[in-house]
């Protein structure tokens, strides 16, 4: 008996258990339903509340373009005849202004100008021209733009040697379908991207930012381009260095260096100078800088004569630099004419024999090495001043022979054939003729001798002395 009790009671306890564990399954299952039924809730109310807000927005633009409507029309229906750009250009201004739109995360022109992309706060874009108003969707719904891999966006510059000018980008990528922006501060200070459409026109050095972004307004990863070949920098200030001046030319010396880089302008280098000798009027010599300088030499020039010279530099960029002017005066060559000149020796003459002489006198002529070494000499002796008159090239202490009294001029030449004051020499130590006939006169007589007197004279003559 106590056994089928024992029974009894387990089996009573094994369909509480029963019942209890039904009860809980049945609670789960209300709990399960009811909170499947209220994400369905949560989820239409969601979509109505996007729905809601995207409705609102494109009534929102619809009534703007409703209102511009009018503008649309032709002049002569009392319209404006509002059309592409113009058109867009009023839309975006009463979009901008509008409270709905004033968190919205950009408005802006896009393609030719000839349409409007606004992307509201929430990320829903919408699309505007001058046909209407169109909901392209919402951001993060669809993939970013491809990779800069894959877009393979490419810069070229015109010029892409150094230049004081402007220079133009070419942007160029192989993404269809895309919209390419380009910028040119740091990505993290741009407050605009603006849109690729010709090439871009660069008056500084510094980074060119592109990139390409969808019809979302969602943008890819940028790429860079850094444009360094700008330089509106003069070479620095310098001044003309003499280095030679002789009887028919002028050397002289340009030498300075390119401004240091900064930050708009880089630095070229110098690489040409040019030389003037009237001041900068015309230009007459074209030097490759070696070392940083360059040498030049004015030739052909009139002795005593002043010239104002010049030196440009320029650099690789072909940015200018002149020198102030600077009077270089030629040489003079020396050796004749005054006192003074025939006393320092330049020019000097030897007669031999230097006493009186019956036969000719061979004259020697010479030049102070040490101040005439430049020079040839040449000599004549006729009239020096006379229209005709030959000059012969003699050698430093050449010879020449005088069959009779008189003058010897000698004078320095150049090698471009200029020539200096001329020096004198008066030959007066040959005298050929006998003296004048004349007869004796007894004076006194004794018995062994004979006391005679004769008197006559020398002749005059210019050729000998008398």
């Amino acid at each position: 008996m106590k056994r089928i009790k024992n029974q009894r009671k387990e089996k009573g306890i094994t369909l509480v258990a029963l019942i209890i564990s039904i009860i809980i399954l049945i609670v789960l299952a209300a709990v399960t339903i009811m909170v499947f039924n209220q994400d369905k809730l949560i989820d239409r109310t969601i979509s109505a509340s996007v729905e809601t807000q995207k409705s609102y927005y494109q009534e929102a633009l619809d009534v703007i373009s409703v209102s511009l409507f009018p503008k649309k029309m032709p002049e002569e229906f009392a319209g404006q005849g509002l059309r592409g750009e113009e058109y867009i250009d009023e839309f975006k201004e009463i979009v901008e202004a509008e409270p709905g739109f004033k968190d919205a995360r950009s408005v802006r022109k896009v393609e030719d100008g000839t349409k409007l992309r606004i992307v509201t706060k929430e990320g829903y874009v919408y699309e505007v021209t001058d046909e209407g108003v169109k909901y392209v969707g919402k951001q993060g719904d669809t993939g970013t733009p491809p990779t800069l891999a894959e877009a393979s966006i490419k810069f070229k510059e015109e010029p892409s040697s150094w230049t004081k000018g402007i220079v133009k980008v070419t942007i160029t990528t192989k993404a269809e379908g895309y919209e390419l922006q380009y910028a040119t501060s740091e990505p993290d200070k741009v407050t605009s991207w603006k849109t690729y459409k010709n090439p871009i026109e660069v008056k500084d050095n510094g980074l060119i930012y592109a990139r390409i972004i969808n019809e979302l307004d969602v943008a890819g990863d940028y790429a860079t381009e850094n444009i360094k070949n700008i330089d509106k920098l003069n070479p620095k200030d310098f001044a003309v260095k003499l280095i030679e001046t002789t009887t028919n030319s002028i050397t002289v010396e340009g030498k300075t260096e390119d401004r240091e880089e900064i930050a708009t302008d880089g630095c070229s280098g110098v690489i040409t100078y040019r030389f003037s000798r009237d001041g900068g009027a015309s230009w007459e010599g074209t030097e490759e800088a070696k070392e940083g300088k360059a040498v030049y030499t004015f030739e052909r020039l009139t002795q005593g004569a002043t010239y104002e010279i010049v030196i440009e530099a320029e650099d690789r960029a072909k940015n200018t630099t002149r020198t102030e002017v600077s009077s270089l005066t030629v040489n003079t060559i020396p050796g004749g004419g005054t006192d003074d000149e025939l006393k320092t020796g330049i020019i000097t003459f030897a007669n031999k024999p230097s006493a009186d002489t019956k036969t000719s006198v061979e004259v020697t002529i010479t030049k102070d090495a040490s101040k005439a070494a430049a020079f040839s000499i040449e000599y004549t002796t006729g009239t020096p001043d006379a229209a005709g008159t030959k000059w012969t090239e003699i050698a430093d202490g050449g010879k020449i022979t005088m069959e009779y009294n008189g003058l010897v001029f000698a004078r320095l030449k150049d090698s471009t054939g200029q020539v200096g004051d001329y020096a004198t020499h008066n030959v007066l130590n040959i005298d050929k003729l006998v003296p004048n006939d004349f007869t004796p006169t007894v004076t006194a007589t004794t018995t062994n001798s004979i006391t005679v007197k004769g008197t006559t004279t020398d002749p005059n003559n210019s050729q000998n002395k008398s």
